[in-house]
């Protein structure tokens, strides 16, 4: 990001220092100070916006982003991270409208393509987040939560056809993941592909993954019922 030229250069390091380094209050203070003598530092108010975010103090995000974004309309990293902030205080179509915002400035801002596609699959709107998350992995085709993403979608509207194209597409390229892991034992199912079923079920069972999250388990355990797994490898798979 540009540093401003003026006199202000040498506060604004020294800011932006403290907070690289984790001192966040003497950070907040610092950007305070010096925007009350140069209230037009849009750069100032970004890293504000981010020192909020990085706190989960949302409404103080949200007002920083607001003044950055007031002062340098073409900053789509502002508007991507005011999207992720209005969503986090439960305003999803505020934030898809910032996400779409973000990628007007800059169509290649993966992750505010991904945020779009995330936030209408949340919203249940699975063909614009089939849009977004195809606009993510055509530029980064090993974006595995958008891949992941995509496949869902698919898989939500019925789409079985496209949403198995994805994943072969997806497992070409991909490095090995609890996403790619559980998309592969259902896609492997509905392919009627058993070594390709062999192959994720015994990284299901092992996990050579750090440990399975809550959002994980549920989906790991339902799909296990349905593979011929002993009592024993189930209870190795739960640990």
């Amino acid at each position: 990001m540009p540093e401003p030229q003026s006199n202000s250069t040498l506060r604004y390091r020294q800011a932006v220092q403290l907070q690289n380094t984790q001192r966040l209050d003497e950070a907040e203070n610092a950007y305070r100070a010096l925007l009350v003598d140069v209230p037009t530092l849009w750069q100032a108010w970004y890293n504000l916006g981010l020192l909020y975010q990085h706190r989960a103090a949302f409404a103080e995000a949200e007002n920083s982003y607001r003044k950055a974004i007031a002062l340098n309309g073409q900053l789509a990293e502002a508007h991507n991270n005011l999207g992720n902030v209005l969503r986090a205080q439960g305003r999803p179509a505020d934030a898809v409208e910032c996400f779409r915002r973000a990628l007007s400035r800059n169509p290649a801002l993966a992750q505010a393509a991904f945020n779009l596609g995330s936030v209408q699959q949340a919203l249940g709107r699975h063909d614009a987040a089939i849009v977004a998350f195809r606009q993510v992995v055509s530029r980064e085709p090993r974006f595995t939560l958008a891949c992941d993403g995509l496949w869902r979608s698919q898989l939500a509207m019925g789409k079985s056809d496209d949403a198995a194209q994805t994943f072969l597409q997806w497992e070409k390229v991909a490095l090995s993941s609890p996403e790619l892991v559980l998309a592969g034992l259902n896609s492997a199912r509905a392919m009627a592909d058993p070594g390709r079923e062999s192959h994720y079920l015994a990284l299901a069972l092992d996990w050579p993954f750090e440990a399975a999250t809550p959002a994980q388990i549920s989906p790991i355990l339902a799909l296990l019922q349905y593979f011929d797994v002993t009592q024993a490898d189930l209870l190795r798979a739960y640990k």
